[in-house]
């Protein structure tokens, strides 16, 4: 059975800065890019046969703090995404803890600063809309 995963990116992102951004997917790219020349002083990348058909997950969950330079940089690669025809998921930093930060052993305010993060970025998102721009 061939199952239709999307390409994962971003996953474990803690920091949502432009330059955070750009070293996770500079180290996920080959997920994701096929380079293109169409000639030599113009190269060009297009998503991978696997992101057409599958789709690509961006991975926000884990997000504790926002920069909205990168929310913008990231909602350009979205659109992007979806102009090739790219089947786009978003998941929004979570308002519970994760199975894995339930289990680890965190102080009690360790993990409530956690979630208090999580729940400030998740609600800055909406205040500047950027689950609208994804849409």
């Amino acid at each position: 059975m061939i199952e239709n995963i999307p390409v994962h990116l971003l996953k474990g992102l803690l920091n949502l800065t432009q330059e955070e951004l750009e070293n996770i997917l500079k180290k996920q790219e080959k997920l994701f890019i096929e380079q293109s020349t169409k000639n030599q002083s113009d190269l060009q990348w297009e998503w991978t046969d696997k992101c057409i058909s599958n789709g690509v997950f961006f991975d926000l969950s884990q997000v504790r703090w926002v920069n909205i330079g990168a929310a913008t940089q990231l909602t350009l690669l979205i659109e992007y995404a979806k102009k090739k025809g790219v089947e786009t998921f978003v998941a929004l930093p979570t308002k519970v803890l994760t199975s894995k930060e339930q289990k680890a052993d965190y102080s009690y305010s360790i993990k409530l600063n956690i979630l208090k993060a999580r729940k400030r970025v998740n609600s800055f998102l909406k205040v500047i809309q950027f689950d609208k721009a994804i849409k």
